[in-house]
């Protein structure tokens, strides 16, 4: 509107529009013009398609950046009443780029141009289209910095903006939230003063080293540091550095993300799986964990007991190096019910390192990955071989005793077959004598 007037008004011309080019749908979208009688009028809503103006748009993108076009058409945007006249037409440039361009015309009196008007129109569209890109940038840099600080507020994360000496020119909620402080405190403040102070100096060098390297690495490594609340409780936070070039100069972003939650689950983890260590090491049973190829990646110190192997005799080898031959079926049975998923529980001799057996009792189970593919497995192992040898030993003297059993029935069979006659003969000589006793005297009987 203030270009359009000014040339009405200071410059003399009699009629004067303003079109700004947009070259992503390639119309022209117009501003302010002049009626039939020369007073300035809004044309905000019309919007000239190419087919319409193609002469205008051709002339607009010439090399001369500047034509005078007679025996025109000339009409008003709002009563489009045409008439016959010259117009020109100056471009506005922004180095290679059209923005669009300013027009003129003797649609009000129809006089011939003037050449001092021609020329001043050539200079007055180079000023225009210098002001005009300057305030293209202004508001594309406005509307950036919308966007970003939007951006920045939006974020999860704790972000603070400091100057490259470390003075904080922003902050987001999240930091303010993150230290306990308005962005009023902390703004002004310098960054370094919300790290402990055990930390400061590293921090200070690790911005100073990025900002020397910072063309050429984009982001900066993290950095675990401990920052301070306002209630000066210190927490953990990692920072990352990045920059952004503004109308003020290089500044630094911080992104800063409090981590006191990951830091205790991990030490939460870490007592979870130091207890879950000292369960595993001091069972009584040897647990082992193998691959999908049934090489073992975990062993306990008792299951290397069992085998009478170091750790790294066991660790990479496969499970069946340590099975005798004459137990392969059955241990190759096992790797298959593994392989499809079964839970089982089996007996099986394998070969400590001096060769000797020794009979264990194993109970495996699959492993499995998120999508349900088999990864290996793992197994609890006990030592039967004391139960092997005291069964081994039950099983014997039963054996014995059995034998006994039968060496005393036959000699009991043999006995009384050895005993029988004697026996019979004697009975028979007692029947006798019973039977006579009466006719004999006691001296005969004594006799006898």
């Amino acid at each position: 509107k203030c270009v359009v007037q000014f040339g009405l008004e200071r410059l003399g011309f009699e009629r004067m529009g303003l079109g700004l080019y947009d070259p992503e749908v390639g119309d022209v979208r117009a501003t302010y013009g002049t009626d039939i009688e020369g007073n300035l009028v809004d044309e905000r809503g019309i919007r000239y398609q190419p087919s319409e103006i193609a002469l205008q748009l051709n002339a607009a993108n010439s090399e001369d950046r500047f034509v005078l076009l007679e025996n025109q058409q000339l009409y008003t945007a709002d009563t489009r009443e045409e008439i016959t006249g010259w117009m020109g037409l100056s471009a506005l440039w922004s180095g290679t780029e059209n923005l669009g361009w300013l027009s003129i015309d003797n649609a009000v009196h129809q006089q011939d141009p003037p050449t001092y008007l021609l020329e001043l129109l050539a200079l007055y569209s180079s000023a225009v289209g210098s002001l005009l890109a300057r305030k293209q940038e202004q508001i594309a840099l406005a509307e950036s910095e919308a966007r970003f600080r939007s951006l920045v507020e939006g974020a999860p994360i704790g972000i603070t903006i400091s100057d490259p000496e470390g003075v904080i020119t922003l902050v987001n909620n999240q930091a303010e939230l993150m230290f306990g402080q308005p962005s009023a405190n902390l703004e002004g403040q310098r960054v370094e003063l919300l790290i402990d102070e055990a930390h400061r100096d590293q921090y200070i060098s690790y911005r100073d080293a990025y900002l020397h390297e910072s063309p050429a690495v984009g982001t900066g490594h993290i950095m675990e540091v401990q920052a301070v609340h306002k209630d000066g409780q210190n927490f953990p936070v990692e920072i990352q550095l990045s920059f952004i070039h503004t109308e003020h100069g290089l500044r630094v972003i911080n992104f800063i993300v409090d981590i006191t939650e990951r830091k205790e689950a991990e030490l939460t983890l870490r007592d979870s799986e130091e207890k879950y260590r000292h369960l595993v090491e001091t069972m009584s049973g040897g647990l082992a964990i193998a691959d999908e190829k049934a090489r073992f990646t975990y062993v306990n110190d008792r299951f290397c007991e069992i085998l009478g192997r170091k750790r790294s005799e066991i660790i990479g080898h496969n499970a069946g190096e340590f099975v005798y031959e004459e137990a392969r079926e059955l241990y190759d049975q096992q790797v298959q019910n593994r392989q499809e998923g079964r839970r089982t529980s089996y007996e099986l001799v394998v070969k400590r390192k001096d060769n000797t057996p020794v009979h264990i009792l194993v109970s495996g189970s699959a492993l499995h990955d998120r999508e349900g593919d088999f990864v290996g497995s793992y197994s609890i192992v006990m030592d039967i071989t004391a139960r092997k040898e005291a069964e081994l030993a039950l099983q014997n003297a039963l054996a014995k005793e059995k034998e006994l059993g039968e060496l005393k029935t036959r000699f009991v069979s043999m006995a009384s077959h050895e005993f029988r006659t004697p026996l019979a003969t004697i009975m028979a000589a007692v029947e006798t004598l019973r039977a006579y006793r009466h006719k004999l005297s006691e001296e005969k009987i004594d006799q006898r």
